[in-house]
């Protein structure tokens, strides 16, 4: 059994824009030009909204198409780079993305019981559990290299700190340096208050709205001694919201012990979680019950 098979939150909200599968979408949109109509709404937008097998309102459509406007333009005066325009699957990722916020801001019951209702309803879904509060703490991408996820993983900042506004962490974790240092850059230039994690306690301390990155090898649990590591039970039981860039990049035995790490620094209440990946589906099978689920549940765009 394929992981790319058992998305049911990426299937639910196809079905919920009148798509029955990806290709359909794609079909549809690939060859559509980005820009707007003479009304101020996007291409994508005018003929989502044509759709007549759509169970999504127009209002709500032309709110999260306004939103994800707003977002694009913020890249494109904060980057200087005017021309800049998001694909169609980068625009439906954020769309996807907006619609889930608002569902799951507004009315999480409701939101479980829909895509409980949505499982049950299809046969391909049969090796699934329930929904339950906790399958929606995390949101995963799964997305090629080179398709943007960088840009997206910002607006997803700007997405969520619009829904929800308290929080005592904002951590993003990378495999290496080096990608720690292109994250800060990135982030810097897109606007976005961030700080690299030098070594020292002081470096942990962030301002309102800022985001520490570090590498995951310096996430430990019970430290001992100095060193550049960091104790996991630091960001304990707070309210943390993380990003994860490939984080299933180590053996099978490191991505064991990272996953804990990970899992340690959203125990608080009201944390949250995104990932990015190229190679969900090369790591997680249906050999590991439990991560197929959790995956299964979470990758809200593929």
């Amino acid at each position: 059994m394929k992981l790319e098979k058992q998305l049911i939150l990426f299937r639910y909200i196809l079905h919920q824009l009148g798509y029955k599968a990806f290709e359909d979408l794609r079909d549809e949109f690939s060859t559509k030009m980005p820009g707007t109509t003479s009304t101020g709404y996007t291409l994508f937008a005018s003929s989502l909204m044509a759709n007549s097998a759509k169970k999504i309102e127009d209002r709500a459509i032309r709110q999260y198409d306004e939103a994800i406007q707003g977002y694009e333009k913020k890249l494109r005066d904060n980057r200087a780079e005017p021309f800049l325009t998001f694909k169609y699957y980068q625009w439906f990722s954020l769309l996807f993305t907006e619609y889930f916020f608002d569902q799951y801001s507004n009315n999480q019951s409701d939101l479980i019981n829909d895509l409980n209702q949505y499982l049950r309803a299809n046969d391909d879904f049969e090796s699934l559990e329930s929904y339950q509060e906790e399958d929606l703490k995390k949101l995963a991408y799964w997305m090629a290299t080179g398709s943007g996820k960088t840009l997206l993983m910002h607006c997803n900042y700007w997405q969520i700190t619009k829904y929800f506004t308290e929080w005592e962490n904002i951590i993003l974790i990378t495999p290496n340096e080096g990608l720690s240092k292109q994250h800060y850059e990135e982030c810097l230039k897109s606007g976005i208050d961030a700080k690299l994690y030098t070594g020292s306690e002081e470096s942990l301390k962030t301002r309102d709205g800022e985001i520490l990155i570090l590498e995951i090898t310096k996430l430990v649990k019970d430290k001992e001694g100095d060193g550049v590591t960091v104790d996991v039970d630091y960001f304990s039981e707070s309210r943390n919201l993380v990003f994860i860039d490939e984080g299933h990049k180590g053996s099978k035995s490191e991505e064991q012990k990272w996953k804990k790490l990970r899992e340690h620094l959203v125990r608080g209440v009201g944390s949250f979680t995104f990932e990015y990946s190229a190679t969900f589906g090369q790591v997680i099978t249906n050999t590991n019950k439990f991560l197929f689920n959790e995956y299964a549940k979470s990758i809200i765009f593929d």
